[in-house]
């Protein structure tokens, strides 16, 4: 439970840390921070993560919580990967911002999946289409934006520069990842967690006491 916190709170550092940077900098503009998928994900990770330790806190068997949960597990898995694959840099005002949202936070997120996963094995059949609804809307969304206004928050996403065929192929090859991923997530979540958690136990009983 507290690590889940830790890992919203970093989430939520590096949010707020840019959004200082930049207003003081007189760089902020609204639309061109939360048009990004980046801070779209981050945002929902920590609010996925805090309202599930809620939920456990207060001993609520809130089904809904862990599709939260996954759908915003997916999505930050989503924001590493095209950031390692497709973007590869970034203009943030401070650097370990750009490490927190893009790789810390993913790497942590998917530890925590398995070291303290959902009470209940998730449905393949009814993950599939719930945790796809926020990459695939952000992608429609993305795409819209920079028709009306020319602007693209991506270039991977740019059909004035890439062209739709492109830009198509390009979301259909994720789209189908995040598929995979998806299903990995629903099936090795509950074969791979009790190995995992032994290990990390037996880890953490070897540290010296303080």
């Amino acid at each position: 439970m507290v690590y889940e916190v830790l890992i919203a709170l970093a989430s939520l550092y590096a949010i707020t840390a840019e959004h200082i940077a930049r207003i003081t900098r007189d760089i902020y503009v609204f639309a061109d921070v939360w048009g990004t998928y980046t801070y779209l994900s981050n945002t929902l990770v920590a609010f996925a993560l805090l309202t599930s330790t809620f939920a456990l806190w207060k001993r609520k068997d809130w089904r809904w919580v862990d599709y939260l949960r996954g759908g915003a597990t997916l999505a930050i898995i989503v924001t590493g990967a095209v950031f390692a694959l497709l973007v590869g840099t970034s203009n943030p005002v401070f650097a370990v911002n750009n490490d927190i949202m893009h790789n810390v936070v993913p790497v942590a997120v998917v530890l925590a999946w398995f070291l303290h996963p959902p009470t209940r094995p998730l449905r393949f059949s009814r993950t599939c289409w719930l945790w796809l609804v926020f990459p695939v809307t952000y992608a429609v969304f993305a795409i819209t934006h920079g028709q009306i206004t020319g602007d693209y928050y991506y270039n991977f996403l740019s059909i004035d520069n890439r062209g739709w065929s492109d830009v198509l192929s390009t979301i259909s090859q994720l789209a189908a990842a995040a598929v995979v991923v998806t299903w990995l997530l629903s099936w090795l979540q509950p074969r791979l967690q009790p190995q995992i958690a032994t290990h990390f136990k037996a880890v953490w009983a070897r540290q010296p006491a303080a």
